[in-house]
């Protein structure tokens, strides 16, 4: 039996890696001397790309928008909020005029201490044009958080947030709270849903009816605790039909991400102790099926999740390698069938939390490495052979390909690149994150580098190589199958 589950294992992973993607870049950015992460991120017009996320500071901390050009150098930062107002973001669009809008909580200006929905609207190089709070509550009792904000058709917004009050209550409860807002952000309406227990609404979209689909994480509703919940409703925000759904490894289902689909249907992504999930639901909201990824006996979670062209998904999140939390990204096909998995990270805990796909059908993702502090971090990343940019005889770019032939036996080619001179560490690793072969572990010049690993000494399975420099970390699988 042990046998049969680990050729299955191997098996599964050569259709995976032969369509891995590769890496063409990664960049780390600090902006403080303690921990930074990115929450979202987004392709400019220009092609270049525009991150928001927090720092944490000695007296607190502070949030930001960075915008690179495309192969990642800063262009600008803007410090976010009112001052001292502790700002933290979780989501952010693009708006029709090339500017951004960013949803999140912040501290009111009055009174102290209360909690409340931030929305903050900039332009297209990061000014303040203006920012709104919202409260649906008693605001001497208030705590209110927005999670996910998106453009909609007549130009104004709309909010999946919750609201909190613990007044009269022995134990506070949060409702999913769904504000839609004109183009000034004046709000319009707004509408609230849940039961006795708490209820938190994580993602919002418009629908191609002009309502709205929202999802999240109910603790009212359904066997487990939480279940995934999500509502549909029509333009004016009164709900049409409801859903909970128990995810496939039976509880804990929480941090959903719901995305309409091109069929008309919707796609859920979210968390079930110990993995991930998607969940595919018809324009009923009937489910069609549900995928669970990640090791059985390891613990991964999904954050983001994009439909692609050839109606396949993409997502993105952290996964247990070795010890450690790693950045993952996974492509399916239309049935959520994996066809890559790629991971990369440091000898830390690594989280990629949004993602978004290119004008190029390749992707983008942020989020954060870690070591003795996180520094945000962003990698660009394309399908098919890498070509690597070459200025005067020097790459462009940092780069790590996947090695010919995949699977392999016993000798196989990797290949990569440096754009600077500098130390580099290129290490074969086993499942659990044992070290089985040093390949380089020296200062290197600018330039390509192809080599030969012969495995003839190793055993047959799934293995891991990683790349690392002071400024660049990336790590693919390989096969070796004898």
């Amino acid at each position: 039996m042990i046998l049969v589950i680990l050729l299955t294992l191997v098996f599964l992973s050569c259709d995976i890696l032969q369509a891995q993607p590769n890496l063409l870049w990664g960049r780390t950015y600090s902006l403080s001397n303690y921990s930074d992460g990115a929450v979202d991120v987004h392709q400019t017009n220009d092609g270049g790309f525009v991150m928001v996320g927090s720092s944490t500071l000695a007296n607190g901390g502070e949030s930001w928008l960075i915008k690179t050009n495309g192969n990642g150098d800063t262009v600008w930062t803007r410090i976010l909020g009112d001052p001292d107002s502790g700002v933290h973001p979780v989501s952010m669009c693009k708006t029709n005029d090339g500017g951004f809008v960013i949803v999140g909580s912040a501290r009111s200006p009055s009174p102290i201490g209360a909690e409340d929905v931030w929305l903050e609207k900039t332009d297209s190089i990061g000014n303040t044009q203006w920012r709104k709070y919202y409260d649906n509550t008693d605001p001497r009792h208030s705590f209110d958080y927005g999670f996910s904000v998106q453009q909609v058709a007549d130009s104004g917004y709309i909010i999946a947030a919750i609201e909190f009050d613990w007044t009269g209550l022995e134990e506070g409860q949060y409702d999913f709270w769904l504000i839609k807002t004109d183009p000034d952000g004046d709000t319009v309406w707004t509408s609230t849903f849940g039961g006795e227990a708490s209820d938190i609404a994580y993602s919002v979209h418009q629908t191609i009816d002009g309502g709205y689909v929202i999802a999240g994480e109910t603790y009212s509703f359904g066997p487990g605790s939480p279940d995934f919940w999500i509502i549909r409703t029509d333009a004016s925000g009164d709900s049409v039909w409801s859903r909970v759904i128990d995810g496939a490894r039976g509880a804990n289902e929480k941090e959903v991400t719901v995305r309409p689909t091109y069929d008309g249907g919707y796609i859920l992504a979210g968390s079930s102790s110990p993995g991930g999930l998607l969940i595919r639901l018809d324009a009923s909201g009937s489910t069609i099926w549900i995928r669970s990824y990640g090791e059985v006996n390891e613990s991964s979670s999904i954050y983001d999740i994009e439909e692609v062209a050839d109606s396949g998904f993409v997502f993105c999140g952290s996964t247990i390698y070795g010890l450690d939390w790693n950045f993952w990204l996974v492509r399916t096909n239309v049935d959520g069938e994996i066809v890559w998995d790629f991971t990369t990270g440091t000898d830390y805990d690594d989280w990629g939390r949004a993602l978004d796909v290119t004008e190029d059908s390749g992707y983008v993702v942020a989020g954060n490495f870690c070591g003795s502090y996180c520094d945000t971090y962003l990698m660009r990343l394309v399908e098919g052979p890498l070509n690597v940019p070459v200025t005067d005889g020097v790459p462009a770019s940092y780069s790590l390909s996947q090695n010919y032939p995949n699977p392999f036996n016993p000798i196989t080619t990797l290949l990569f690149s440096l754009r600077s001179s500098l130390f580099a560490n290129l290490t074969v690793y086993n499942l659990l994150g044992r070290e089985v072969a040093t390949l380089v572990n020296e200062k290197l010049g600018p330039g390509t580098y192809t080599l030969r690993w012969d495995a003839s000494g190793v055993s047959s399975g799934v293995y891991y190589y990683r790349l690392q420099t002071e400024e660049f970390v990336a790590t693919k699988k390989l096969v070796l199958l004898r």
